[in-house]
């Protein structure tokens, strides 16, 4: 695990690998239920058996939001900062810098 003792470590490890987390496995369950939250219900997801006719690998393939949703259970078991403190202030840097000014929806 590694660990990051301030906000300048963790901007010092842009572009390198910060850890390989522990394979998650996406079942087709967490796929459906993922659908059936987000109203994202294309085939290619839910359609098992047309999936397996007409998608390029014959299978389902989760969403990409599904995937991105895992981060922070992916994170949690790869890095971590050196205290609480400074992981709380590691959070309020990160979430400043991926939200640096007004989102309208389209």
């Amino acid at each position: 695990m590694r660990v990051f003792k301030d906000f300048n470590d963790l901007k010092a490890a842009i572009g390198t690998e910060v850890g390989v987390s522990d394979w998650m496995e996406i079942t087709q369950n967490r796929i459906n239920k993922f659908a059936e939250a987000t109203g994202d219900e294309q085939w290619i997801h839910i359609d098992v058996e047309r999936a397996a006719r007409e998608s390029p690998g014959g299978k389902t393939i989760a969403h990409g939001l599904l995937s991105l949703s895992l981060i922070p259970t992916i994170i949690r078991g790869d890095h971590r900062a050196e205290s609480r403190e400074k992981h709380a202030e590691l959070r309020r840097q990160q979430s400043s810098l991926s939200h640096s000014g007004p989102r309208r929806a389209p």
